[in-house]
């Protein structure tokens, strides 16, 4: 509902901001409140299970996103039953990005909790500084290339 509201005029402020902004725009649904943002965004990031279930919902969602989106990456929460690489494969994909499946963790950040030392040394933690490294390397190189 919030990005409802935030609508159009969000959407259409987002190219001109700098820096990184991140936007969850939950779990997709071709959504007609969330196309401008999806569509002005440098890069859209799909998460998903990688279980046969969740490659095969992922490859029907980068079909609806294509021409939508300027670029679309996959991010697998966990690597069992099926490592990143072998998505990639199936899809077939140059890469799927990848994110631990931490619940401990992840349980910690829902809570609100304070965070501590074991926190910050978490596999969630870890995965998610990988991922924001994999992100700025994806979103320079077009901006190199551009």
């Amino acid at each position: 509902s919030a990005l409802v509201s935030l609508n159009p005029g969000f959407g259409a402020v987002l190219p001109f901001r700098p820096g990184l902004a991140v936007i969850d725009c939950g779990r997709w649904e071709g959504d007609e409140a969330v196309y401008s943002l999806v569509s002005a965004a440098d890069l859209v990031l799909v998460m998903l299970r990688p279980t046969i279930a969740g490659v095969e919902q992922a490859r029907n969602l980068l079909a609806e996103l294509d021409g939508l989106a300027q670029r679309v990456e996959l991010v697998c929460i966990g690597d069992r039953p099926y490592h990143p690489h072998e998505v990639a494969r199936a899809l077939g994909l140059p890469r799927v990005l990848s994110l631990a499946d931490d619940p401990r963790s992840a349980a910690v950040v829902r809570s609100g909790a304070a965070l501590d030392r074991w926190f910050r040394r978490s596999p969630l933690i870890h995965s998610t500084r990988q991922l924001l490294d994999d992100i700025v390397k994806i979103t320079s190189k077009k901006q190199v290339s551009a």
